[in-house]
């Protein structure tokens, strides 16, 4: 008895010197699925950022991603991440233009943007995400909201100079008010996933398109198959970086933190990327032979004077849903003034 009570003596004594164990941190895994090419400069930013994510984690928080469609088209996205099939992706506004019927509002015609850093300025502004963009994002957590560059027309048989040279063109543009703006100058609006550009301008299916340079000259390499760029800085087109909300949710501790920290600033970061793009895409159009045409006061007047219709279109359109897009736009255009002001 004295011997099996010194052992259980014993065995206390120990148990109360062994550490207490802390639970560990297990591993994360957040998918990142996206339609944009693995090549583009966009696609090569969040291959970065999601690298940094696990090595900063030391592979506890791992983001692998999943680009050029692999897990979808661009029209999945949105879907893809509220279904949970993936967590994080990039959407573009125009198609799910239904959903986001005030944040696309940015791409209206002849706002006076001249860069991505001006329009992402807009579209990250607090006043506008907390009044307007974020409660559109219905069943999703947006991350960071983002324009690329203005874009240009682009065509493969004649060149642009006034509304009235686009009569009859087959132009390719994405979004509901740009497709309005092609309709009223006299063009027959393409809707197309811009993977099919290329092959759709060998067949002579459409004329042209209505995008920025780096898509152009870059992403899609379609100099070879255009002869005229308008330089009219048109308009631009909204995305977001978009989270499943459970998957926010679900991270915990260092892992939240280390991942709210990785998204500080990067709005400016994204714009940079698509500033960037621009004159590389340009310099390829041209090394393809494409002819860049640069319009005089009097022919961007006639564009300015199609716009202002086109807005008024637009605007009522909204209105007649039941959206409040008359005074959303009138707060959207006074951010835009603010910030297209600023040197």
């Amino acid at each position: 008895m004295k011997y099996s009570k010194s052992l259980s003596l014993a065995a206390m004594a120990c148990a109360l010197v062994i550490p207490i164990a802390h639970p560990v941190q297990a591993e994360t895994k957040l998918r990142l699925g996206h339609w944009i090419p693995a090549s583009h400069p966009m696609s090569i930013w969040m291959q970065k950022w999601a690298d940094g994510i696990t090595k900063k984690s030391g592979g506890k928080l791992s983001v692998p991603v999943f680009p050029g469609g692999q897990l979808g088209g661009p029209r999945q996205q949105y879907d893809n991440v509220r279904r949970g099939v993936v967590d994080i992706s990039v959407i573009a506004l125009g198609y799910t233009s239904d959903r986001f019927p005030i944040a696309t509002m940015i791409d209206m015609p002849f706002l006076g943007f001249k860069s991505s850093a001006q329009g992402t300025a807009v579209l990250n502004d607090a006043g506008l995400r907390q009044k307007y963009f974020d409660k559109e994002a219905r069943g999703l957590k947006p991350l960071i909201f983002f324009t690329n560059q203005p874009h240009q027309m682009f065509s493969a048989k004649k060149a642009i100079r006034t509304p009235a040279d686009m009569q009859g063109q087959r132009l390719r543009a994405s979004g509901v008010t740009p497709r309005v703006f092609l309709k009223m100058a006299g063009a027959s609006p393409v809707g197309l996933p811009s993977s099919q550009l290329s092959d759709s301008l060998e067949k002579g299916l459409i004329d042209g398109m209505v995008m920025d340079y780096g898509a152009v000259g870059l992403a899609f390499k379609l100099g070879p198959l255009i002869k005229y760029g308008s330089e009219v800085n048109v308009y631009l087109s909204p995305f977001a970086i978009i989270m499943n909300p459970k998957s926010y949710a679900a991270l915990k501790g260092d892992h939240k933190k280390l991942f709210d920290q990785s998204l500080v600033g990067q709005d400016k970061g994204i714009a940079k990327v698509w500033d960037g793009s621009d004159s590389a895409g340009k310099a390829a159009v041209l090394k393809a032979g494409v002819q860049i045409i640069t319009l005089s006061d009097a022919e961007r007047a006639k564009f300015k004077a199609l716009s202002a219709k086109v807005i008024d279109t637009a605007i009522e359109q909204r209105e007649n849903k039941g959206v409040p897009a008359r005074k959303a736009f009138d707060d959207i255009l006074a951010v835009v003034k603010r910030v297209t002001s600023q040197k």
